[in-house]
C-alpha cells in the first residue's frame, strides 16, 4: 500500500495537481487496486463458500467503488497539499513530508477501521442471506458482544426481538458503527417476547442519532453493500463519481479475471480491457451434450457456448458453471441438477429457443427446473436466459404475452412462481435485453 501511494503521489506532483480525469492514470488505478485488494482479501477469507454468487459479486463491486472514491479523495488531498498559502508550489521534499501524513491518515488509521468493518459487514450480509431464506419462520434478536467494551448506545439495543420482515432490521441490522461487534441471531418464535416495533425503532434512532452514526442505518444484506451508502467518500462531484466508478468497475473485473485465470477449475478465460467483460468455463461444465437441435445442426452445448460468446461480446461477464456434482441420494451416476450460467454475478439457466413455439412453455419448464434445483441443492434463482441463435424466432410482443400466460399457468398448476426476470440474448445483437415478470 505504501509503495502504491508514494508512486501515485509522485505522479500527482509531476502532473501539477489532481482532478477527476486523473483517476484513469496507471498510478491511480494501481492505488485503487491495492486498496480494494486489501479489503477483498479480508472479505474473501471470512465469507463462507456457500454465500450466494450474486451477493459475493455485489460486495466485491462495492469494495472497488468505495476504494475508488477513497483513492480520489486521498489523491485530491495530495494535489491540494502541493500548493502553499501564497499559491506557490512546494519543493518536492516538503511535499513528501505532507504526503506521509496523508498516507498515514488514509492507509493506516482509516484503512484499519475500513478493513475490520468490511469483514464484519460481509459476514453479516452472508448471514442475512440465510435469514432471508427462512423468512419469518424464526424471530431475529439483536445481541451485543456482552462484555465491558460494548458501547452504551449498542447496549440499549441488546435483546430487541422482532421478525426479520420488521422495518427495524432495514436500518439497525449490525454492524452499527466502526468496530461494532454486535450480531443478530435467529430464535424460535415464542421463546422470547417480541419487542414493541415502535419502541425498537425509537431505540435504534436514539442509538445512532449523532451525525457520524446515522450513515450506518442500512442493512448490508439487503443492500449488498460493504460500506454505508452515505459515507463521506461518496460526497464527490457527478463527474468524479462517474469516472471513478468506471475505473473501479474495470479494476474489479480485472481482479476477477486474474482469479479465474489462476484457478485450475476454469478454462477458456478471456477478458475485455475496454468493457470489463469476462468469459470463463468451469471444467465441470457439460460440454459433451451432442444432442442436435431440429434447426441448426448444433448441440445444446454448442448453443450454450455461442450464447456465452454473445454475452461477452455485449460487454457482460458470462461464466458457464459446474454441472458435474453427483447426487448423493440418487442412483449411481446420477448428477445433481445445476444452474449453468452466471451473468454479471446473477445465477440462472439457459434455454435455447430453437422452434417457433410458445415461449410460455419454455418458461413453465424452467420454473419446474428451478424448483428442482432448489429442492435438491438449496440454490435459488429467479432468472432465466432465453437464447435465440436465429434472431427471426424472437418476437417481443409474443414474449410479453407469454410471460403473462406463464404467470396464469403457474397458478393453474398450483406451483410457486420462481421466475421474475427473463434475460434475452439474440445472436447478432449488441444489447442484452431484460424483462421483469411482475
Amino acid at each position: 500500500m505504501a509503495d502504491a501511494f508514494d508512486i501515485a503521489a509522485d505522479a500527482v506532483y509531476k502532473r501539477g495537481g489532481f482532478n477527476a480525469d486523473d483517476m484513469t492514470i496507471d498510478a491511480a488505478r494501481q492505488l485503487l487496486a491495492a486498496t480494494a485488494g486489501t479489503i477483498k482479501q479480508g472479505v474473501d477469507s471470512h465469507l463462507p463458500a456457500s454465500v450466494p454468487p450474486t451477493l459475493r459479486y455485489a460486495l466485491e463491486n462495492n469494495a472497488f467503488i468505495f476504494s475508488g472514491l477513497k483513492t480520489f479523495h486521498a489523491l485530491r488531498e495530495v494535489g491540494l497539499s502541493m500548493v502553499r498559502d501564497d499559491g506557490s508550489i512546494k519543493p518536492f521534499e516538503e511535499f513528501k513530508d505532507d504526503v506521509k501524513q496523508i498516507n498515514s491518515k488514509y492507509n493506516t488509521n482509516y484503512l484499519y477501521a475500513e478493513y475490520k468493518h468490511a469483514v464484519g459487514t460481509a459476514q453479516m450480509a452472508a448471514k442475512w442471506a440465510d435469514i432471508e431464506a427462512d423468512g419469518d419462520r424464526y424471530d431475529l434478536q439483536y445481541r451485543t458482544a456482552g462484555d465491558n467494551k460494548v458501547r452504551p448506545d449498542h447496549a440499549a439495543l441488546d435483546g430487541i426481538t422482532l421478525p426479520p420482515s420488521d422495518p427495524f432490521w432495514s436500518k439497525y441490522y449490525p454492524p452499527n458503527g466502526w468496530g461494532c461487534r454486535c450480531t443478530a441471531v435467529q430464535v424460535r418464535v415464542g421463546k422470547y417476547q417480541r419487542s414493541n416495533p415502535a419502541d425498537a425503532m425509537q431505540a435504534g434512532d436514539t442509538a445512532t442519532e449523532e451525525a457520524k452514526q446515522k450513515m450506518f442505518r442500512y442493512n448490508s444484506g439487503k443492500t449488498m453493500q460493504l460500506f454505508p451508502p452515505k459515507h463521506p467518500y461518496y460526497k464527490a462531484s457527478p463527474e468524479a463519481k462517474a469516472v471513478t466508478q468506471q475505473v473501479a468497475n474495470i479494476e474489479c473485473a480485472r481482479s476477477r479475471y486474474n482469479d479465474y485465470l489462476t484457478d485450475d477449475n476454469y478454462n477458456d478465460v478471456q477478458f475485455n480491457e475496454s468493457t470489463g467483460a469476462i468469459m470463463a468455463t468451469h471444467v465441470g461444465h457439460n460440454v459433451d451434450n451432442n444432442k442436435k437441435t431440429e434447426l441448426f445442426g448444433m448441440s445444446m452445448a454448442q448453443l450454450e457456448r455461442e450464447c456465452q460468446q454473445c454475452i461477452f461480446d455485449m460487454g457482460h461477464t458470462a461464466i458457464l458453471r459446474d454441472e458435474s456434482k453427483h447426487d448423493p441420494n440418487g442412483a449411481k451416476g446420477d448428477m445433481l441438477p445445476a444452474l449453468d450460467l452466471e451473468l454479471d454475478g446473477i445465477v440462472m439457466d439457459i434455454r435455447s429457443i430453437t422452434t417457433n413455439g410458445y415461449y410460455g412453455n419454455a418458461l413453465t419448464a424452467k420454473n419446474k427446473q428451478l424448483g428442482n434445483v432448489k429442492r435438491k441443492t438449496g440454490e435459488s434463482s429467479d432468472s432465466v436466459c432465453l437464447y435465440f441463435h436465429d434472431s427471426t424466432l424472437f418476437d417481443e410482443a409474443k414474449l410479453l404475452n407469454d410471460m403473462q400466460w406463464y404467470k396464469r399457468r403457474i397458478v393453474e398448476l398450483g406451483s410457486k412462481q420462481r421466475i421474475k426476470h427473463v434475460y434475452v440474448v439474440i445472436n447478432g445483437e449488441q444489447q442484452l435485453r431484460v424483462y421483469d415478470i411482475e
